[in-house]
């Protein structure tokens, strides 16, 4: 659930919120993944005297998706996370398969590593492993900048990592296993298919 504040509250009022609560309704590739192309909207007001609440509600008509282009990883390093960061994590996707973050980029800057965290409660499901995956931008951590970590799967778009490659496989359906692969535009998961564009 994502809670964000939008109004705007009068200055005589007591200090009282308006939120626009958002719940995805959840429809990408993975348990919980975070693509979505359609939404529930709820509203819940909290009263107040003289209270005058003004709402830009324009951007909620539109649709919400993510931001992935079809563009695997150059190398990877499997049970490896980098010791040190030379900047700030870009984008943070949970709940995906590991081979959705060596297929695609996620940051609107050039790409140039991923860290995959494994989260061990979805172990089993189809396209597993699943887990946490933080996209960067900085120069990547060098091979000996590397540390061992047998959740850890990191992915360069350059051949900073020690194997050639995603590593990983295809993108598989979570229901049936079969692999397919995402569109970048919407990021539709499409059974069956290697030309995803």
């Amino acid at each position: 659930m994502q809670i964000v504040r939008i109004g705007h509250l009068d200055d005589r009022a007591i200090k009282t919120l308006a939120w626009v609560v958002v719940q995805p309704s959840r429809c990408s590739s993975g348990p919980n993944s975070e693509s979505s192309s359609h939404f529930s909207i709820s509203f819940r007001f909290l009263k107040s005297t003289n209270m005058r609440v003004s709402f830009a509600l324009a951007l909620l008509a539109a649709p919400v998706l993510v931001s992935a282009t079809l563009a695997p990883c150059h190398t990877n390093s499997k049970g490896k996370c980098p010791n040190a960061y030379n900047c700030r994590v870009t984008k943070v996707s949970k709940a995906i398969q590991a081979a959705e973050c060596s297929h695609n980029t996620r940051t609107h800057d050039k790409q140039t590593f991923a860290v995959f965290v494994q989260d061990h409660q979805y172990d089993g499901n189809h396209g597993y492993p699943y887990g946490t995956c933080s996209a960067y931008t900085c120069d990547g951590p060098s091979k000996a900048e590397m540390k061992a970590n047998s959740d850890c799967w990191t992915f360069f778009w350059n051949g900073n990592g020690t194997g050639s490659g995603v590593g990983t496989g295809c993108i598989k359906d979570p229901n049936t296993g079969e692999c397919g692969c995402e569109n970048s535009v919407d990021g539709k998961f499409i059974a069956g298919k290697t030309d995803c564009v």
